[in-house]
C-alpha cells in the first residue's frame, strides 16, 4: 500500500474510508470522540463509533434481558455520541460483543478505515503506567494509522484548528511511513510540516567533552544531511527539517506549540511496536499523536 507523495498519490488518511473511534463512556473517550469527529470532518470523512461489550457481561445480560440488553447498550451509545458531538451526519454506531481491541481492529478492517482513534488512557478503564491495555493492543495490531488522543487539556488543539504537524524521524521504516503520511496530510490541510531528528547525546566524563565536540558536530551534520534528503524525496514544497543534539522528547517539546499534531512511526529500528521513544513521547506530550505503521 506504499504511495509516493512526489506523484501526488494520497496516503491512507486522505484516500481511505472512515475514522473508527473506540469509546467506553468515560470522559477520556468522550474527548477522543470529539477530536476524532472534528478531524474526520476536516478530512471529509465519516466516523464509525465502536463501543465493545465485554463478552462475559454480554452473555450474562443477554441471558437475563435477552435482546433488550443490546438495544439498551445502543440507546446509551446514541445518547453519549449526541452529547459529545451533536447531530453530526455521517456517524455509524457499532456495539459488538468481544474484546475492545479486537473489535476495533475488526471494525477498521471491515470499513477500510483511514485511521483508528482512541484515547491514550485506554478503554475499559484499565489503566497502566502509560496507556490502557486496549490502547496498547490496538497499536500493536493496527495496519493503519492510530490517532492517540490524550485527555483534554489547555494546550491541545481542537481538531479543526491544527496549525502544524511535527513528525519525529529515526530513519526506521515506520518513521519514514509516518513522514510520508505527515507530509501528505499537511499538504491536504495546508499547514506547515516539520520533520525532526534527535541526535541522542552520548554520556561521557566531562573531561572528554573537548575530544568529543567534533564527533557531535559530525553526527549532527550527518543527521542534517539525511533528513534533508528525506524531505527532498517528497518533492516540492519540501517540509521544514530540524536535526539537533537532543533527546527526542526534548526536541519535540521545543518545537511544539498549541495547535500541533505529532506524527510518529508505530515502531522503531529494534522492531518493537510501539517503539520506546514513541512511548515516551506519547506519555509526556499533551498533544494528539498520529502513530503510523510501516506498511502504508
Amino acid at each position: 500500500m506504499s504511495r509516493r507523495i512526489a506523484d501526488n498519490h494520497p496516503t491512507m488518511l486522505t484516500a481511505s474510508g472512515p475514522i473508527v473511534c473506540g469509546v467506553d463512556f468515560s470522559e477520556a473517550s468522550r474527548h477522543a470522540l470529539e477530536f476524532a469527529s472534528a478531524f474526520a470532518a476536516r478530512l471529509g470523512q465519516s466516523i464509525v463509533v465502536v463501543s465493545a461489550i465485554d463478552p462475559l457481561i454480554a452473555e450474562a445480560a443477554s441471558a437475563t434481558l435477552g435482546p433488550a440488553f443490546v438495544e439498551r447498550v445502543r440507546t446509551d451509545l446514541e445518547g453519549f455520541v449526541h452529547e459529545s458531538i451533536g447531530d453530526r451526519g455521517g456517524v455509524s454506531l457499532l456495539t459488538p460483543a468481544g474484546p475492545a481491541a479486537k473489535e476495533l481492529l475488526h471494525a477498521a478492517a471491515v470499513t477500510r478505515a483511514g485511521a483508528i482513534a482512541i484515547g491514550t488512557e485506554g478503554l475499559g478503564r484499565a489503566r497502566r503506567v502509560v496507556f490502557g491495555s486496549t490502547t496498547l493492543r490496538v497499536m500493536r495490531g493496527a495496519d493503519r494509522p492510530v490517532l492517540a488522543v490524550p485527555p483534554a487539556n489547555e494546550g491541545a488543539p481542537d481538531a479543526g484548528d491544527i496549525q502544524q504537524i511535527l513528525c519525529g524521524v529515526d530513519f526506521s521504516d515506520p518513521s519514514r511511513a509516518a513522514a510520508r503520511e505527515a507530509v501528505e496530510l499537511g499538504r491536504y490541510l495546508n499547514v506547515p510540516i516539520t520533520l525532526l531528528h534527535a541526535v541522542g547525546r552520548i554520556t561521557m566524563p566531562s573531561a572528554w567533552d573537548v575530544m568529543l565536540a567534533p564527533t557531535d558536530a559530525e553526527r549532527e551534520a550527518r543527521a542534517t544531511a539525511n533528513i534533508h534528503a528525506l524531505a527532498a524525496s517528497f518533492g516540492p514544497p519540501e517540509p521544514r527539517t530540524v536535526a539537533a543534539i537532543a533527546e527526542a522528547g526534548e526536541l519535540m517539546a521545543r518545537e511544539a506549540s498549541p495547535g500541533t499534531l505529532v506524527a510518529l512511526g508505530l515502531g522503531d529500528l529494534s522492531g518493537h511496536r510501539p517503539g520506546s521513544t514513541a512511548m515516551r513521547i506519547m506519555a509526556d506530550t499533551h498533544l494528539p499523536v498520529l502513530a503510523v505503521p510501516r506498511d502504508l
